[in-house]
């Protein structure tokens, strides 16, 4: 029934233009690498109840990469998460912080390029594709144009189908994209691998 297609992905009732749907997808994807469950009830008062149950003193997230810290690893690799939705830009944020990388978060493309401008030096780039002012293929280009080293540095996340066109010009750069909504140990490999890659 609707109660358990509220957590489907792009699963929404809001009108068109007012949710994208992944919230609460999400949700119950961050609760579940902790080794909970999260599931919705009606309240007895009306309206909707979300339940989150997590396993007591469970520590480390289930399944998940060891913590390492900035600290104990000397220094660690810099990543600059871009996107408009503040709430999946913290969500990365705290997939990546946990798994060692220090993260900084803005979000447009321009908002990326004048960190850069400012002196910003990052190993990778987590961007989203569709955004306002400048989309993750322009900031690519962009890249190109004023970071050549940093443009086969980029990881895509979406939760559109890429136009062809788009898809083309990503495929034939080798950036990889990872679609919403994505389990946080399918974000820590894809960065890994292209760090790995980038520093080959």
């Amino acid at each position: 029934g609707l109660r358990e297609r509220v957590f489907e992905a792009f699963y929404t009732t809001k009108p068109v233009g007012t949710g994208t749907g992944i919230g609460l997808s999400l949700c119950r994807n961050i609760v579940m690498t902790h080794g909970g469950r999260l599931r919705a009830e009606t309240a007895p008062e009306g309206g909707a109840l979300l339940r989150v149950e997590l396993p007591p003193g469970s520590g480390q997230a289930r399944g998940s990469a060891p913590v390492v810290s900035a600290e104990a690893g000397g220094s660690s690799q810099r990543i600059l998460i871009v996107d408009d939705e503040q709430e999946i830009a913290e969500l990365l944020g705290e997939i990546l912080h946990q798994a060692g990388y220090r993260c900084e978060q803005v979000s447009s493309g321009r908002e990326a390029l004048a960190r850069l401008a400012a002196g910003g030096d990052f190993e990778l780039i987590v961007s989203d594709i569709r955004m306002p002012d400048l989309d993750g293929p322009g900031l690519y280009r962009a890249l190109g144009e004023r970071y050549p080293q940093l443009a086969g540095r980029l990881v895509f996340i979406t939760g559109d189908m890429l136009g062809e066109e788009a898809a083309r010009e990503l495929a034939g750069a080798r950036i990889p994209v990872l679609e919403k909504p994505f389990r946080p140990r399918e974000v820590r490999e894809l960065v890994a691998r292209q760090l790995g890659r980038a520093g080959r």
